[in-house]
């Protein structure tokens, strides 16, 4: 299976030179990002998580169903959600709802 990297492949060169150049402030790396992006970057990030499983030593790897099937036990009642996996153990959740 591709990682979420692989997947874009070439794709990601391009978006790169896409984004506004970062420039350093004091010791702080800035990147300005103009108020419209800010504010849909914003409204994204209310249906959206970001996170990694982190196992303990001797576990077996989930597979995305796995996770899948685990998380649906818990998480019925938050309405239709997904979970997106990309790669080196980090998801991405989106749900329907706030």
């Amino acid at each position: 299976m591709k990682t979420f990297a692989q997947a874009l492949g070439n794709t990601c060169d391009i978006l790169l030179s896409q984004l506004p150049a970062p420039c350093i402030k004091g010791d702080m790396v800035v990147v300005r990002v103009e108020g419209e992006d800010y504010l849909a970057g914003l409204e994204d990030c209310k249906n959206h998580l970001y996170g990694r499983i982190i196992l303990s030593k001797g576990d077996t790897l989930l597979t995305h169903m796995d996770l899948t099937k685990k998380l649906q036990l818990v998480w019925k009642a938050l309405g239709p959600w997904k979970v997106i996996p990309l790669g080196m153990g980090f998801y991405e959740f989106e749900f329907s709802s706030l």
